[in-house]
Formats: C-alpha cells, sequence, structure tokens
C-alpha cells in the first residue's frame, strides 16, 4: 500500500505565514515610540501655509484677471455723447438723472434756507440802522 500526499496547500499556507512573521519582526525590533506631535504640527503648519500662499495667489491672478478684462469706460461730456448715451442706455440715463435732482434739489434746499437767514439778518440790521438814526 502506497500513501500519496499532496502539499499543494500548504504552499499557499507558507506564503502567508512568511508575511505574518515579517510584519511581527518589524514590530518586535522597533521598541514603542512616542508620536512626535512637533513634528506633526510642524508639517500640518508647512501644508497649511503652502495651500494660504496658493490660494492667495490664485485670488490675485482672478483679480488682476478681471481689472484686465474691465472695459475701459469713458464718461460722455458733450451733448452728443450724452444723447447717444441716453438711447443706448435708457434706463441707467433715468436713473443717473433722477439721482442729480434729487442731490440738487437737497443742495438748492440748503441753499435756501442759508438765503433766508441771511434776509433775516440783513433785515434786522437795516431795522436797527434806522433806529439808531
Amino acid at each position: 500500500m502506497q500513501t500519496v500526499v499532496f502539499f499543494e496547500k500548504p504552499k499557499a499556507k507558507q506564503e502567508a505565514d512568511i508575511e505574518e512573521p515579517v510584519e511581527q519582526e518589524a514590530t518586535k525590533d522597533e521598541p514603542y515610540k512616542r508620536p512626535d506631535y512637533k513634528k506633526r504640527y510642524d508639517d500640518l503648519k508647512k501644508h497649511y501655509d503652502s495651500k494660504l500662499n496658493e490660494f492667495k495667489s490664485r485670488e490675485q491672478e482672478l483679480l488682476e484677471e478681471a481689472a484686465n478684462s474691465r472695459p475701459s469706460y469713458v464718461a460722455p461730456k458733450s451733448p452728443e455723447e450724452l444723447e447717444k448715451f441716453r438711447e443706448e442706455y435708457p434706463d441707467v440715463y433715468e436713473v443717473v438723472e433722477t439721482v442729480s435732482h434729487l442731490q440738487s434739489e437737497e443742495k438748492s434746499k440748503d441753499l435756501r434756507e442759508k438765503l433766508e437767514k441771511l434776509q433775516t439778518r440783513e433785515q434786522e440790521l437795516v431795522r436797527k440802522d434806522a433806529e439808531s438814526d
């Protein structure tokens, strides 16, 4: 009687066994090491600073790009230019006109009040001169 033994399965087991002792040996050789929090903090700070600088430079690039792509605007000065602006942008023209009317009314109101004060002061001075003569 002959006995035939197959050892194919143990080969797979041997590969697994080889990997496990390597991991165990590495942990046995190295004693417990306290985490280096200063190094971790420095690494995180370095990463944060690099990202912050990257974002700032990107923001600066976008601002410059926006400034360069902004159309140059020349305000209309002559009556012909104003009329052309009024035809092209009627809504904007009306808003600007309304704002200018409000500002001019406010200034004229202030001037009227000053004028009334001056007139009353002048009348008082004229009356005092008439009484003193």
